[in-house]
């Protein structure tokens, strides 16, 4: 049986970065990743790192005014930040439109109701050590499944896992 959850350990931003490079090594269209943290737990340093591996040329930043932000690389990404807005209104945003052209990554994804999810990003700030960050990846598609069991290989051979 595959595994449907992955836990990380971030040591710093550069190492999120490339914890969201490996993921982008494997995005197609139509994949949709969730993104759940407190505010500084790293989710658009994150999407950074999947920006810069993607081939995206513009500097990405979180859109939380203009609440989706579309970079150009090897594929499309819809960056998302729901921020700003409740779990009502984001559902009222019709994002299932973006996610037919573009991969698509959402930060703040639990004031989401009714997408579904890919994959899941927990990031936490570890409170014995401030700069440390936890990412659990969890699975909550088939497309999920295929995306975790990919992303842990490359890691591995990257020798960011253990």
């Amino acid at each position: 049986m595959q595994k449907k959850e992955l836990k990380l350990l971030s040591n710093s931003p550069e190492a999120t970065r490339r914890i969201g490079a490996a993921l982008a090594e494997h995005l197609q269209i139509g994949d949709v990743i969730g993104l759940i943290g407190d505010l500084g737990a790293g989710k658009t340093v994150l999407v950074q790192g999947l920006g810069e591996a993607l081939g995206v040329a513009q500097e990405v930043c979180s859109p939380s005014y203009v609440l989706v932000q579309l970079y150009c690389g090897r594929l499309r990404l819809a960056h998302v930040d729901l921020y700003r807005l409740s779990a009502p209104q984001a559902d009222e945003l019709g994002l299932e439109e973006y996610f037919l052209e573009a991969a698509g990554v959402v930060e703040w994804a639990e004031r989401l109701q009714s997408l579904t999810l890919d994959l899941k990003i927990n990031l936490a700030f570890l409170p014995e050590a401030p700069e440390k960050r936890q990412l659990i990846l969890s699975v909550h598609s088939p497309r999920g499944l295929a995306l975790l069991a990919a992303v842990a290989r490359q890691l591995r051979n990257m020798a960011i896992l253990d």
